[in-house]
């Protein structure tokens, strides 16, 4: 079985707690009190992934890392052999949108992770509002409108096409090593 940590990082209030709760199949994903994530909380949980045209099982860590600046300092543990990187924003607030250079400079860029195995999510709290949104970072990495009210089934989608190339990283990863043993 593939393990894969991704992390899930934004700005305060962007809706990453939901959307991790919903992937993680938790059982509230509302998002109607705000309560601000301390730290990080790390939800474990496996799904099924089609790769290579076979099904293949992938336990997920899954780490909802608070957007406060007070835990700027955990910002290195957090990042620490991740494989992934969703980074969340709500499109409608233009603080979130300047944040984001130094969230994708400190998470992607600077620990080296390819844009493929990235995404950014517009995290629409009203699905009336999700028309006409753009990525406002390179076009380079996976960018998806998300809304849990509108069509929770397309942000199901967009993680699984996620974790489906994280999961051809791995098991290219796998191969080598295997085939460096060999040799």
């Amino acid at each position: 079985m593939f393990k894969a940590k991704i992390i899930v990082v934004g700005p305060c209030e962007s809706g990453k707690t939901a959307v991790s709760n919903f992937l993680g199949d938790q059982t509230d994903h509302s998002e109607s009190n705000y309560h601000p994530t301390a730290g990080v909380r790390i939800l474990e949980f496996e799904q099924q992934v089609k790769s290579r045209n076979r099904n293949v099982d992938v336990e997920i860590e899954l780490w909802d890392c608070s957007g406060s600046e007070e835990y700027e300092s955990c910002w290195p543990a957090m990042a620490s052999n991740a494989d992934s990187v969703i980074i969340m924003y709500n499109p409608f607030e233009s603080s979130n949108k300047l944040q984001l250079n130094n969230w994708f400079d400190y998470f992607v860029s600077g620990q080296g992770l390819k844009e493929e195995y990235c995404a950014i999510f517009a995290h629409c709290k009203n699905k009336e509002a999700t028309k006409n949104i753009s990525s406002p970072l390179s076009d380079n990495i996976p960018f998806y409108v998300t809304n849990l009210d509108g069509d929770p089934d397309q942000l199901k989608d967009a993680f699984t096409k996620i974790l489906g190339r994280v999961l051809s990283k791995l098991s290219d990863s796998r191969e080598k090593e295997e085939l460096s043993i060999i040799n």
